[in-house]
């Protein structure tokens, strides 16, 4: 077996199996074999300006979730790219960056709540 054999099986057998690292999530109504490797909530104080005019004066912070997720090219059946955006465990989500490596397609996802 070479190194490109051996490694699309450590993506089957280890990475992406359910039992290791990988977890089932919907993306888009549609269910997939999926590795989450980043679910961060950043606070962020707001700034005077536009944004503190836009909002309700009782609300005092934005919060920022973010998913980094791993997905086999091969399962996405679509072509998603930076700036759409699609529905990730029923919430919406914003499609910063996408990468594609060795077969794996990462998906940099942001949601802003107030």
């Amino acid at each position: 077996m070479n190194f490109k054999e051996a490694y699309a099986d450590d993506l089957d057998v280890v990475f992406f199996n359910m039992d290791e690292f990988a977890s089932e999530h919907t993306i888009d109504g549609k269910a997939y074999n999926v590795v989450v490797t980043r679910n961060d909530t950043e606070q962020a104080r707001m700034s005077y300006g536009l944004m503190k005019s836009t909002l309700n004066p009782k609300e005092h912070d934005i919060v920022k979730y973010e998913q980094k997720i791993y997905i086999r090219d091969r399962d996405l059946k679509r072509k998603i790219t930076p700036h759409a955006t699609i529905k990730f465990d029923g919430q919406n989500y914003f499609v910063d960056d996408v990468d594609h490596v060795e077969g794996v397609y990462i998906l940099y996802l942001v949601r802003n709540g107030v």
